[in-house]
């Protein structure tokens, strides 16, 4: 693997360290209830599968770096404009967004 890849990361977030402690026996992170104890006890064949994926695209991501960084230093370099020339929005497109209603029957799950 290459190091690019291992220390892959999105804001201070290590991908790879992170997928892997996520799966591991004793597990990662924060536990807000009982189904966090549920944990492997084994390397599930699908792991691997999943875990060369994840390294796959973090491999395409990092290759597409040098194409990135090209394209974002044309955009910056590229013309602005100035604020003033966006349109204003209205006061109704200020608004919040209302809270959706709930539907008046709920679905039933057929389990009746």
């Amino acid at each position: 693997m290459a190091p690019e890849v291992w220390s892959f990361s999105v804001s201070g977030f290590d991908v790879v360290r992170s997928w892997l402690a996520y799966r591991m026996k004793d597990g990662a992170g924060r536990r807000s209830s009982p189904l966090d104890e549920i944990r492997p006890e084994r390397w599930a064949p699908a792991f691997t599968e999943e875990f060369l994926e994840l390294l796959w695209v973090l491999e395409a991501t990092v290759a597409m770096y040098p194409a990135l960084e090209s394209l974002l230093g044309r955009v910056v370099a590229g013309p602005t404009f100035a604020a003033v020339e966006l349109p204003s929005p209205t006061e109704a497109e200020r608004a919040a967004p209302s809270a959706p209603s709930a539907p008046a029957e709920q679905p039933t799950l057929g389990l009746d």
